[in-house]
């Protein structure tokens, strides 16, 4: 079991060979584990919160996941652009390592449309532009990107 957070613990039991099935979903915000256990156990353990068991019934497991997908509603769809190609790095050392990766790429032809780095936790130096404040760096990587008809992704 590992620790898991914002996810939605449901699991869905086919009925022999009727195709009758149920979906058991557990809504609580507290942290959590879940496991499938071999049958018919399932184990939960949480670190406190209201335990709100939801019990989903079908005929078919179609219906069970419909029903499961009206009450917690339907996934978001992301941004067309952000469906395609992406590349992604921890700890790029400067603006010009980041120039010679999307150089790189376009050389060889590797289709790729949004980049990202992470600014707080290790961000591109600024002194290596020779600026003091790390919003320049970021501007200077936006500007370089969006030239190139990429999207930034700052996480």
């Amino acid at each position: 079991m590992h620790n898991l957070y914002g996810v939605q613990t449901f699991f869905m039991c086919l009925e022999d060979s009727s195709g009758a099935s149920f979906g058991v979903f557990l809504m609580n915000s507290n942290a959590m584990e879940f496991a499938l256990q071999p049958a018919p156990a399932v184990t939960y353990r949480t670190i406190g919160g209201i335990l709100d068991f939801y019990i989903l019934l079908g005929n078919t497991p179609e219906q069970v996941v419909q029903e499961y997908l009206q009450f917690v509603g339907l996934p978001m769809l992301p941004s067309y652009w952000s469906l395609g190609f992406q590349l992604s790095r921890w700890n790029y050392g400067s603006l010009d390592e980041v120039k010679a990766v999307v150089d790189r790429n376009r050389l060889i032809g590797l289709p790729y449309v949004s980049s990202g780095f992470e600014e707080g936790n290790n961000p591109i130096k600024a002194e290596s532009c020779g600026r003091n404040h790390p919003n320049i760096m970021t501007v200077m990587l936006q500007t370089s990107l969006i030239s190139h008809q990429f999207k930034l992704v700052n996480f």
